[in-house]
């Protein structure tokens, strides 16, 4: 076996040469736990509660559910950073909304949910505001020689620029059809009422995108180089740099400092689009657009209007501006 699939993609082994150790995965939910970790700790002062929870066997919507109706509050109005898996024994953190009490939180029996921590914080928490998630995976029925042979497939991992960054099957739904769904949406179909589940739904075509390039990086040999417009994130920081187009085809982009994290670029034997965007076609006029799926252009949702680039004709205003206020993700303008 080469690979596996996701959403139409096959995704290959960087280790196929070398042989398995067997076993099966999640014969239960405690052999698989992920630990959640924010970007920041509760500040302890401010009108929400951060509540960090241990599920098993609920989705993430479904434990905010659960939640929302034991306290009395709208689910819609309940912080989540990230989704975690149903069949699993999973930690992670909820906001919940004013009037919400930490000693409310700290008295909750809600099934298959045990409160762990609870503080407040000034603001809701958004999707995305996740640091980590930690990992324990129990496989089981291995082969005598497991062990021999797990170290081997992670010292090939090791090499630079480790293995491949691929979106696994749980972002594409439990029918694989997400990625599906959010080309429709991006190509004019009517998006669901659900807000959050629009956003999903296109965000899980990104992700199918980005395997798709990825893949392709991987066939044309081209996995540990730089290209121009390779987005580079600084290990151990939270600076990124994009590399300028005279970076040289082929370079290697891999150092102590920057990991493979990129995002999608051309080079000169084949240019490829940026996996940030797509060309469409709108149904109703047979005309192609550009379409770009950058998060903060995907709260409004229709049909793609046709792609013109209009020349500057005006300096560029250098004026000062001022800063914007502060808080959580504010910079100057």
């Amino acid at each position: 076996m080469l690979g596996w699939y996701t959403a139409g993609v096959a995704l290959p082994y960087l280790t196929a040469e070398l042989p398995g150790i067997g076993g099966t995965l999640r014969t239960r939910d405690e052999d698989f736990a992920v630990d959640e970790e924010l970007p920041y700790a509760p500040s302890g002062a401010g009108d929400h509660v951060f509540v960090r929870i241990e599920k098993r066997g609920l989705t993430s919507p479904d434990a905010a559910r659960a939640i929302a109706r034991a306290l009395g509050v709208r689910d819609r109005d309940i912080g989540i950073a990230g989704m975690k898996d149903r069949r699993a024994v999973t930690r992670q953190w909820l906001s919940l909304p004013p009037p919400v009490t930490p000693e409310q939180v700290r008295t909750l029996a809600v099934p298959d949910i045990a409160i762990v921590d609870v503080a407040r914080h000034p603001h809701k928490l958004r999707t995305g505001h996740v640091r980590a998630n930690r990992f324990v995976l129990v496989v089981r029925d291995v082969t005598p020689d497991a062990a021999a042979r797990a170290q081997a497939i992670l010292g090939k991992l090791a090499e630079r620029p480790g293995a491949p960054n691929f979106y696994g099957e749980q972002r594409f739904g439990r029918d694989g059809d997400n990625a599906e769904r959010g080309l429709a949406i991006v190509r004019g179909e009517k998006p669901p009422r659900d807000k959050k589940l629009a956003r999903l739904l296109v965000s899980s075509l990104q992700s199918q995108l980005f395997n798709a390039w990825l893949v392709a990086r991987l066939a044309d040999g081209l996995y540990a180089r730089v290209l121009a417009g390779d987005i580079l994130g600084k290990r151990g920081g939270r600076g990124k740099r994009r590399t300028e187009a005279k970076t040289k085809p082929g370079q290697s982009c891999f150092s102590n400092h920057f990991p493979q994290t990129f995002r999608a670029s051309g080079h000169a034997a084949e240019p490829r689009p940026a996996i940030d965007c797509c060309l469409v076609t709108a149904p109703e006029s047979g005309k192609t657009a550009e379409r770009r799926f950058l998060p903060r252009r995907m709260t409004n949702f229709g049909p793609p209007r046709p792609a013109v680039r209009v020349p500057r004709t005006q300096p560029p205003d250098t004026r000062p501006r001022a800063p914007r206020a502060a808080g959580f993700g504010a910079e100057p303008r």
